[in-house]
């Protein structure tokens, strides 16, 4: 009779039977992980506001900042909360001083009466919105308008924190990407073509290629800001970037955004990053 079982291969048998249940174990591990995650951080936010008048000044600011429940780790919540509150409290007073000078008898322009500080008023506003990524990133977009006694309009500026929610740090988006990659020359190819296909689905709005080239160019300043410095978030979906007003176009133009698939740059993501899961 035919032997169906060599005893001499039982080590190799056992030895297979091992990795097959080790590597099943390392699987369910890591989901399961994911999923406690998932489970545990229910991350919700409510709008700390307030408004504040000063007669004496003439200005008025009204500002929201948000206070972020439902993390696991006590200390995440405590970080994170405290920056984003030192944050907007920081630009409130910074806003304040410059109320101050720019509403006084020192700040007439030559052409103008006494009426000029009469009529001089200012308003400051700041708000956020926000997106999370799987867990592992909280995108934080900070927004404020600020005006100044008789100006044609305000002037709506932003940043874009992210933090990293095992820890409640910030971080910088750019950590995501391998570093020797061409990972910025993609997201400003895409940026480029996105912003001038939304354009030009616009008939009113003329496109000035130029305008939204050096918009989306990679080069950095003196001091190392550069186009997409505090102008990147992450959501489920995508790589969200949004443009400054006239950074790309017109005032009118508003705050361009742009979606960035991810697997449109999963050739450039770090496998260690907080965005590695998704290789």
């Amino acid at each position: 009779m035919k032997k169906i079982f060599n005893i001499k291969s039982l080590p190799i048998v056992v030895f297979l039977v091992i990795m097959v249940f080790f590597c099943i174990y390392l699987i369910y591990k890591d989901k399961n992980k994911a999923s406690t995650l998932s489970e545990s951080q229910n991350i919700t936010s409510q709008n700390i506001s307030n408004n504040i008048k000063n007669e004496a000044s003439k200005y008025e600011i009204d500002y929201s900042y948000p206070e972020f429940t439902g993390f696991k780790n006590l200390t995440t919540k405590q970080n994170i909360n405290d920056d984003l509150k030192n944050i907007v409290l920081s630009a409130v007073d910074t806003f304040k001083g410059n109320a101050n000078d720019y509403c006084s008898s020192e700040n007439i322009p030559s052409d103008e009466s006494l009426d000029w500080l009469e009529n001089c008023h200012s308003y400051y506003s700041i708000d956020f919105s926000y997106t999370i990524f799987s867990n592992k990133i909280l995108s934080v977009k900070i927004e404020d308008n600020s005006y100044f006694g008789n100006m044609a309009h305000g002037d709506p500026q932003f940043s874009i924190y992210n933090y990293d929610l095992s820890t409640g740090e910030k971080f910088n988006w750019e950590d995501v990407f391998i570093k020797s990659s061409n990972y910025l020359n993609l997201i400003s190819e895409y940026s480029r073509e996105d912003l001038k296909k939304q354009f030009s689905e616009q008939s009113d709005i003329v496109v000035d290629n130029d305008l939204i080239n050096s918009g989306t160019d990679t080069t950095l300043d003196d001091e190392g800001f550069g186009n997409y410095t505090n102008h990147v978030g992450f959501s489920d979906n995508y790589l969200d970037i949004i443009f400054s007003v006239y950074q790309v176009g017109p005032y009118s133009f508003g705050q361009p955004e742009v979606k960035i698939p991810y697997n449109k740059l999963i050739d450039v993501i770090n496998n260690d990053g907080l965005l590695g899961e998704l290789k």
